[in-house]
This record gives C-alpha cells, structure tokens and sequence, in this order.
C-alpha cells in the first residue's frame, strides 16, 4: 500500500541540523526573554533605591539627619554591595556624613568611629577614576573625622590617619586646577600637623604645618579672604612660637610677631574681640620672651602693650581667670624692666601687677598661680627694699614668701622651695636692721639653713657658699 520510502544520509544530516538551530534559536529568545525580564526587574529596582537615596539626600539637607540615616541603613540593609558597588560606594558617604553630623551633638567618640569606618568602605567600594571630583569629597571628610577623634583620644595615629587624607585630597586639589580648595586642604593639613606638634609629636611636625599653612596664604589674602588670613596668621604666630623653645630663637619670635601683627590687621575689638584679645596676649607673651634674649627696653614696652591691650577685653568681671593672668605677666614684664630703667617706678607698678592678680588667684582655688604670684612678689619687693628700706615693703616681701612655701615645698619644688627660703633669708636679715633684731635674725638663720638643705656644697657649690657665708655672718653676730 505504501511505496518504499527512503530518505538520503545528506537529508538527515540537513534535518538534524535544522533541528538544532531551532533548539538553539528557542533557548537564545527563552535566555533573552528571561535577561530581558531580569534586567527590568533590576531597572526598576535601581529606581527604587535611587529614589529612596533621593529622599534620604532631600532630608539631610533639611538637617534631618537622624530619618536619613535610617533610609541609608535600610538600603545597606537591603543591597549586596557587589550589585551595585558604585550606589553601594555613594550610600556609604552619605551615611557616614550623617554620623559625623550626630557626632556634633551626641555620643561623639561612637559616631566617629562609625562616620570613619562608613567612609572607609565608600573609599574601597566605588570607582573613582571617572569621580575623581567623589573620591576627593571623601578622602576629606575622612580626614575631617579623624581630626575630630584625635581631640578626644589624643592619638597621634589618628593625626597621621588625617593627613595622609589631606594629602590624597592634594592630589586633585592642586593650586592651578582648583586654588580654593588647594588652600582649603592646606590649612586643613596645617592644622593637622600643628595638632601633631602640640600632642608631642616629632619637631619635625611644625616645619610642615607652618609650610602648609604658608601655602594656603597663597590664596588666603586679607583682601580676598580675611577671615581665612588672619585665622592662618594666628595659627603661625603660635607656631613659630612653639618651635623658638627649640631652635633659632629670635629669628622664629620675630616671626611670630609678624604674624600675630598680620592677624591683627584683621581681629579688631570693635569686630572680633575675643580673637583681638588673644592675639595681643600672644603678642604680649612674645615680646616678653624676645626681651630675655635681647635685653632692649622697646620689646618690654611693646609687651607691656599688648597686655594693656588685651585686657581692654579681659576685665576683672567679664574674665576673671585671663585678666589675674594678664596682669600676672605685667608684673613680671614690670619687674624686668626695672633693671633697665625706672627701676623703684616700675618694680611699684609690678607690685600693683601682682596685686591685682591675687584679687583672683587663691590657694584654696590656684594653689599653682598663686604661689607663682607671691613668688614674685616677694622678689619684687625684695628689690624695692634695696632703695626703700622700709618695714612696710620688708612686710610685704616676707608675707608673699611666706605664702608661696604653702605650695612650694622641699618636696615638690625643691629648687625652687631653697631659692624662696634663701631669700627669705635676706628679707628678714634686712627687717632686723630696722626692728627686732635678734628675732628676726633668728628667722633669717632658720630660712637660710632650710635653704642649706637642698643647697649642698657637692652639688650646689655657688648657691651653698652665698648662703652658707649669710649664716655664718648671722652666728657670728649672736656670738
């Protein structure tokens, strides 16, 4: 019924073939339906997190800081990094400014610990070479919350953690492409460095600082940013001040004052009174150290000043603590300067310094300065007594000795405690030529055998032999 029906070996090979490339052409449109599916599905749901991000940027903005931390957490929550590391980098930023802002206002040390581990992954996250613009905005917030930490750990690691950043930032932030910024990060690393310098990092921490904060003055004028220059001018005078206790000295003082005078080109009282104050203080205090090196009367004037300037601010009522420290150093410029000239003027002006200083300071309360104060009051007075042989100024001069050894004793202070009971001493010998002569001369032996304790031939020959020989006058006048 049917015919013989053969197929030839050729055809098969066309069929199987043909089936194949059907197969393949069904799997290829069911793996591009499915992609096509799948990539619709991650479209969308990129939109929904963009929106999200959106929402969270627009309620930081609005310093709602804590709600947009919550949508960023909840992202995190929800998105792989390996997704889309890129939005994953972005979220990450963002998070760790938000903990930075609550670090401002509460469980500090915690929520810069977060805001620097957030900043940390952004950094490894994304890919920055066509964002480079990105990477410098978190190499800088980094560095930001690493400055801030370090206030509260004193942590050098944390110092060096924050320039490192700095310079990242320098990197891109040069002074042709971007002479803002450039000055921007350079203070930022001044300041970073300087805060080395005072934690007892390496000397080498203050050449750095002063030059980065020299580079930012390129940019930072007084006509074009003057609250910048004059904020970088201070920072220098306190720099080069610090780096005079340990080389060039008055060439670094000399340098400081020009600095502090650049600073006040700006800091007016009528405008920035605080930081006016401050920088005569400052100014007041260099002069001061400028005239033991150099020994002319127009550094002392100049600091005596300075001082009187700075207290135009620091009075008695609105700062009590800087006041009795302004007029505390006035008595010590006063009683420098009276070797030099004016000496009974200006040692009575040191005595009124002095005075006006222990309105403030106490023993219960400042135990430290106050002794410091009636130290050198008693020198003071010691020094009028010279010319002013009168009981009244001997009073005095015993009296303020007398009540610095309430702090300074042999134990604590021993150098100092002998050289107060040596002079205590003369105090007394000198009162006895005017009253009481063997009771007072009888002080004077005990003072200057206390002193004779700490002023041993072996170890002090100079000072055992000025003491020794004042003791020995004494006995001999009772024998």
């Amino acid at each position: 019924m049917f015919a013989n029906f053969t197929i030839d070996p050729n055809q098969w090979m066309y069929i199987l073939l043909g089936g194949m490339t059907g197969a393949a052409v069904a799997v290829l449109i069911i793996v591009m339906l499915y992609f096509f599916s799948d990539y619709r599905k991650q479209k969308a749901y990129r939109e929904r997190i963009l929106k999200r991000l959106d929402t969270a940027d627009m309620m930081m903005r609005e310093n709602m800081t804590q709600d947009a931390l919550t949508i960023y957490n909840e992202l995190l929550l929800n998105m792989p990094k390996q997704l889309e590391p890129d939005i994953f980098a972005n979220i990450k930023h963002r998070e760790g400014n938000c903990y930075y802002a609550i670090a401002l206002s509460r469980n500090k040390s915690e929520n810069l610990m977060k805001a620097i581990k957030a900043y940390e992954e952004a950094l490894t996250s994304g890919n920055y070479l066509k964002k480079p613009e990105v990477y410098l905005s978190i190499q800088t917030c980094l560095g930001d919350a690493y400055l801030k930490i370090s206030e509260l750990y004193k942590k050098g690691e944390y110092l060096l953690k924050a320039i490192n950043s700095f310079k990242e930032a320098l990197k891109l932030n040069t002074l042709e492409a971007d002479p803002v910024n450039y000055a921007f990060m350079q203070y930022k690393l001044g300041s970073a460095y300087k805060m080395l310098a005072d934690a007892g990092g390496d000397e080498g921490s203050i050449p750095k600082a002063i030059e980065a904060f020299n580079e930012s003055l390129k940019i930072y004028t007084a006509e074009t940013y003057p609250i910048n220059f004059a904020e970088t001018q201070n920072h220098l005078g306190l720099l080069h001040l610090s780096y005079a206790e340990n080389r060039d000295r008055e060439a670094n003082l000399l340098m400081s004052l020009e600095a502090f005078s650049n600073a006040l080109k700006i800091y007016t009282i009528e405008k920035y009174a605080s930081e006016f104050a401050l920088a005569q203080k400052n100014m007041g205090k260099t002069y001061a150290l400028l005239s033991g090196v150099r020994p002319e009367t127009e550094f002392f004037l100049n600091a005596i000043s300075s001082f009187g300037e700075a207290l135009r601010v620091y009075t008695l009522d609105a700062q009590p603590a800087l006041y009795a420290e302004m007029q505390s150093s006035l008595g010590n410029v006063y009683m420098g300067l009276s070797k030099l000239c004016d000496k009974d003027e200006n040692l009575r002006k040191a005595v009124e310094s002095f005075d006006e200083a222990m309105k403030i300071y106490t023993f219960e309360t400042t135990p430290a300065e106050y002794a410091a104060v009636q130290h050198n009051q008693g020198d003071v007075c010691l020094l009028l007594s010279e010319d002013e042989d009168t009981e009244e100024v001997l009073d005095k001069c015993i009296h303020s000795y007398l009540e610095s050894l309430k702090v300074i004793t042999a134990y604590s202070a021993p150098l100092a405690f002998a050289a107060i009971q040596s002079r205590l001493g003369h105090g007394y010998r000198n009162l006895a030529k005017l009253r009481d002569k063997e009771d007072n001369l009888d002080l004077a032996a005990k003072a200057y055998a206390e002193a004779l304790k700490i002023y041993t031939a072996e170890k002090y020959p100079m000072d055992h032999r000025e003491v020794f020989l004042a003791l020995e006058k004494i006995r001999r006048t009772f024998t």
